[in-house]
């Protein structure tokens, strides 16, 4: 009994070392401003990496208290850049939640196509999520909340109208949404139908060539044709000219510019603001201060 305990022991022992264990470091909770327990980055691990095997996104959160003279902003791009995220693990896009102890402020960015389904307007909404638990001193609950509500909105799905606003160079570009299958379907029976009446003319004319003609009477028609020419001319009897006076348009006013603002404001529904990267990757986010 003792040598089949010792066996069994081993081969206990020797699966847990070959075992696939889940990280904080793998699975993207980098806690370098120790705000969170041992416990806690189990949690968040493990909840990340549920995430990643739904979405094709890559989630993080990181926390500093050193930002190396940084903006927030620039530290979590650069970090994203440096260690690869959104690139790893066949993830072409990343949300990282980052919280700046040194800057004291909270960051969100976003790369790839996750900064199509977090627009402004949605960022701003999952940072108001995130606020409650920063409110509250509660680091974790402000990463529970962050990783809850960015994923409510991915499930919603890209906001219609979308366009990501290139903050340097002003281009916009307006996000396409594929065609759903009924889009296919409609295709499908309009090539049928088509490529079914083009094979009907061309069996009809095949037909129409071999089929015997029949010889018609010469109709003479030198002889009984008639050309019968008259004078006309176009004689102008009167005219009559009419003028009126027509004033120029008034200068426009100066509550033209409220207009404007009204218009440029209602142009951000459903906009991601992006900026380049030195390193040539896009990103989107904004942050707020605590």
């Amino acid at each position: 009994m003792k040598k089949w305990f010792l066996i069994g022991l081993f081969l206990i022992l020797l699966a847990a070392l070959f075992m696939p264990s889940v990280s904080a470091e793998e699975y993207n909770v980098w806690d370098y401003a120790d705000l969170f327990s041992a416990e806690q980055e189990a949690e968040l691990a493990g909840s990340i990496a549920a995430l990643e095997e739904r979405y094709d996104i890559a989630f993080g959160v990181l926390t500093t208290d050193y930002a190396e003279g940084k903006t927030a902003k620039t530290y979590v791009e650069d970090f994203c850049v440096d260690n690869g995220i959104g690139l790893g693990r066949n993830k072409e896009s990343c949300v990282v939640l980052l919280i700046d102890m040194d800057n004291r402020e909270a960051y969100i960015a976003t790369s790839g196509e996750a900064i199509r389904y977090l627009t402004d307007r949605r960022i701003e909404a999952v940072l108001d999520d995130v606020f409650v638990g920063l409110g509250e001193g509660d680091f974790y609950d402000a990463a529970v909340r962050f990783l809850s509500s960015t994923t409510g909105y991915i499930e919603a799905g890209i906001e219609e109208g979308q366009h990501n606003y290139d903050t340097e160079t002003g281009e916009i570009d307006v996000y396409k949404r594929p065609p759903g299958p009924v889009f296919y379907i409609v295709t499908a029976a309009v090539s049928l139908a088509a490529a079914l009446i083009v094979g009907l003319v061309f069996t009809n004319s095949v037909k129409q060539k071999y089929r015997f003609k029949e010889v018609r009477t010469y109709y003479p028609y030198r002889e009984k044709c008639r050309i019968n020419l008259r004078v006309n001319n176009d004689i102008l009897i009167d005219s009559h000219i009419s003028k009126q006076y027509i004033p120029p348009p008034p200068p426009p006013s100066s509550g033209g510019g409220g207009s404007s603002m009204r218009s440029s404001g209602s142009s951000s529904s459903g906009r991601s603001s992006v900026s380049s990267h030195s390193s040539g990757r896009s990103f989107g986010g904004g942050g707020r201060k605590f």
